[in-house]
């Protein structure tokens, strides 16, 4: 999973929020293992709520960065 996928991912709460440590991002092992569990057992059993898991939720659109002025000579 690439790092803006995590992120996104994190953002939306389908997946553990990281513990900052000084300058270091870190995740409790224990909930990274739920979360795979959640996985395995949402591919083995499907998911009977109807809710699908681990499916990234589109993040609302951003506004565009503003354009650097252009200089004209």
């Amino acid at each position: 999973m690439s790092k803006s996928t995590l992120y996104s991912r994190i953002s939306v709460g389908s997946f553990p929020k990281p513990v900052t440590l000084g300058s270091s991002v870190r995740w409790v092992e224990s909930e990274v293992e739920a979360w795979i569990s959640g996985r395995v057992s949402e591919r083995d059993h499907g998911n009977e709520t109807g809710v699908r898991l681990g499916v990234q939720t589109p993040l609302p659109a951003r506004r565009p960065l503003p354009r650097k002025a252009r200089s004209h000579e």
